[in-house]
């Protein structure tokens, strides 16, 4: 169900919004999401599979043990981010931190996501630079300073994606301006006017999926990956997760509609602000650093 401005409590949805839209946004991409997660189990564990057998029946052979030795690290590394998500999503692992940054020339408030998951993305992103580095170094016969060179330039791409990812990482979550709300998540940056914003779902629970609806797509500017469409329907939502965010889902639907009376906009960017995060979210009873 949509909510309208009003802090803790549940309203109908802005006049002319179809009541459902928000719902049926979030339902569909849980099943878009649950459909990718039934095969995670099963593929991390053909992955061990195979990389145990390579290990065994290569075991003469230092290169068919070393990737056989990558693809069962690789699929324990996957696993190890899988349970660090579900950690997020059950609202028990480490959330972000509410912060002061700016952003262009405006003094914003920033709710930031945690970088635990984007670290493990990171290092995993360096991880396949390691196969190719490895792979490269056992292949090369005799090894010479230039050879050796040539790896490790092949490698240097995947470090340096890594070393990009984390710098992104340090700037996802939502940022308050007093005239934007501007989310940043996996490198997609999604930016509408505070009186642009028409709905936001209302939060089943502290790690629910937060909706945002601007009232048009023209209201909507989304920069960086494209997210496609659903069903050959353009997307004019914002998405925010909220597992790893500074503060709940709750929390966060009550702080945008604080933010969306224009009286409480010039607050935004200040120490003041701050201050008035920290006390919605312990109206919820949520900690915060």
């Amino acid at each position: 169900m949509s909510t309208t401005p009003g802090r803790g409590r549940p309203h109908g949805p802005v006049p002319g919004q179809p009541p459902s839209s928000l719902d049926e946004l979030i339902r569909e991409q849980r099943r878009l999401e649950q459909r990718v997660r039934r095969r995670e189990i099963p593929t991390a564990v053909a992955m061990i599979a195979f990389g145990v057998t390579g290990i065994i029946f290569g075991r003469e052979e230092p290169l068919a043990v070393f990737v056989g030795s990558w693809i069962t690290g690789a699929a324990l590394w996957f696993l190890a981010g899988r349970s660090l998500r579900n950690r997020q999503e059950q609202g028990t692992g480490r959330r972000g931190q509410i912060a002061t940054r700016t952003l262009g020339r405006q003094a914003a408030t920033v709710l930031h996501q945690h970088p635990a998951r984007e670290r493990v993305a990171a290092g995993f992103i360096a991880y396949v630079g390691v196969l190719f580095v490895g792979g490269g170094l056992l292949t090369q016969r005799p090894l010479t300073p230039a050879s050796v060179a040539g790896v490790l330039l092949v490698g240097a791409p995947f470090a340096a994606a890594g070393l990009r990812r984390l710098i992104r990482a340090a700037r996802d979550g939502v940022w308050l301006t007093p005239s934007l709300l501007v989310v940043r998540d996996h490198g997609t940056t999604y930016r509408t006017a505070w009186d642009d914003v028409a709905a936001v779902s209302e939060a089943a629970g502290p790690t629910s999926l937060v909706v945002v609806l601007p009232r048009s797509m023209a209201a909507l500017s989304v920069t960086g990956r494209d997210r496609g469409s659903r069903r050959g329907r353009a997307l004019g939502d914002i998405p925010i997760r909220t597992g790893a965010l500074a503060v709940d889902a709750p929390t966060l639907v009550d702080i945008i509609w604080h933010c969306h009376d224009p009286a409480n906009r010039p607050e935004l960017g200040t120490a003041g602000a701050v201050g008035t995060v920290r006390r919605i979210a312990e109206e919820h009873n949520l900690p915060h650093r």
